[in-house]
């Protein structure tokens, strides 16, 4: 017989199981396009609670005076605190990370003034990894199977011995006829 704790050990792992696995499977689909911000809030030191719209705008360097991409998104703040995710409304931000061209951003709250711009750090950055899936544009059953490499690579070897073969036999009939 198990005791209490082993029956909730059990029922905990068949539930995480169970949980776990499609979620393992939608994550072998589908790389997330959009990147995680949090900050904080606050008036004078006290911490802002309610709704807000926050405008972020991405550029390329410190001193680029033109923005390649802007967002902007209402989000709930509680006790100063906020969580939004970028790209989910303009989702031209995946794009412009992939091809290094966005490095900075800034915030706007209520449309107020621009923050001064932030860096971008390695979790934007982990959204190239997109392109793994996708091979440069391609899928993955358009290119060659390692079995059709070694096919291709024992023709090859084949031509090349025969070409080889008849070059020497040329070379050979062509110095026999130099010294006859």
């Amino acid at each position: 017989m198990k005791t209490r704790p082993q029956k909730l050990l059990c029922a905990l792992l068949a539930t995480s199981a169970l949980i776990t696995t499609p979620a393992l499977t939608a994550f072998a689909q589908e790389v997330p396009t959009s990147v995680p911000y949090q900050g904080f809030l606050s008036d004078q030191g006290a911490p802002v609670n309610g709704n807000i719209s926050l405008t972020f705008r991405g550029y390329e360097s410190l001193n680029e005076p033109t923005s390649m991409w802007t967002e902007t998104l209402t989000t709930t703040v509680t006790e100063g605190a906020f969580s939004v995710y970028l790209g989910e409304v303009n989702n031209g931000l995946n794009e412009l990370v992939r091809l290094g061209r966005v490095k900075y951003i800034t915030v706007a709250i209520n449309n107020g003034v621009e923050s001064p711009r932030q860096k971008l750090g390695a979790v934007p950055y982990a959204l190239m990894s997109y392109n793994s899936l996708r091979l440069q544009g391609y899928e993955a059953d358009e290119f060659a199977r390692a079995d059709q490499l070694t096919d291709l690579s024992e023709s090859l070897t084949a031509a090349i011995a025969t070409a080889e073969a008849a070059q020497t036999t040329a070379n050979t009939a062509q110095t026999a006829a130099t010294t006859a």
